[in-house]
């Protein structure tokens, strides 16, 4: 596995996860930190999931970011994922959930994305390089069932893990973290700095620079393994 090194003199963010939009892709199992079954998670509760994207192409199939999918689309947490210039925040199950979304710079350059779910409001809000661009309030979002298996992953849909991957994504991503809690209720400048808080289910950093695995805050998730495919 290559690791994406950026070309710019003046990028915050050298070191990084490259997604070649054909078979690359982190898979990391059933139930995690986005998982229904967990109670002390995100179900029921507000939640937060961030991170920084390259994004290089522009296309009308779906291009999955991250998230947690079972059986394809239809029973699913959270995910994030590109479709025709679109990024999309979906929570929960179709029917049962709520999408926003707005238009992505295909660029080359780092853009920071944030989902906020404040389950108090409730409230969705959808930021992107710290502008809040989409906002839904009195939303409804019932949890799949606590029988179905979440299956999580970087760069590509793993459905419900015995199945082919697809969706790919082509591009590059860097710190992506999900906290617990509203970490954003207005606009703010994203920084390239954060890290692990108190309220941090899982923060991955992505720049490990060599090797084919990645690491998380979530001892979990550590050492998940960059697939690449044949």
């Amino acid at each position: 596995y290559t690791w994406g090194h950026t070309l710019s003199l003046h990028d915050a963010l050298p070191i990084c996860v490259y997604f070649d939009g054909a078979k690359t892709y982190v898979a990391m199992g059933p139930n995690g930190v986005l998982g229904d079954r967990d109670s002390k998670n995100i179900r029921g509760r507000s939640f937060t999931v961030e991170g920084w994207i390259k994004s290089y192409k522009k296309s009308d199939s779906v291009q999955f970011i991250f998230g947690s999918g079972q059986d394809g689309w239809d029973y699913s947490a959270f995910r994030f994922y590109l479709e025709k210039g679109r990024l999309i925040a979906r929570v929960g199950n179709y029917g049962f959930g709520y999408a926003l979304s707005t238009d992505m710079p295909t660029d080359t350059l780092w853009h920071h994305i944030a989902f906020v779910h404040d389950n108090s409001t409730p409230t969705g809000r959808l930021f992107l390089d710290g502008v809040e661009k989409f906002k839904m309030t009195s939303l409804k979002w019932e949890n799949i069932a606590a029988s179905f298996r979440s299956i999580e992953s970087f760069g590509a849909n793993m459905a419900a893990g015995d199945v082919p991957v697809y969706d790919f994504f082509k591009g590059n991503l860097r710190k992506f973290r999900v906290s617990r809690g509203v970490v954003y209720s207005t606009d703010f400048n994203p920084s390239t700095k954060y890290g692990k808080t108190d309220s941090t289910l899982a923060f991955w950093e992505l720049n490990e620079g060599s090797g084919t695995t990645i690491n998380c805050s979530n001892p979990d998730y550590n050492g998940i393994r960059i697939v690449t495919g044949k």
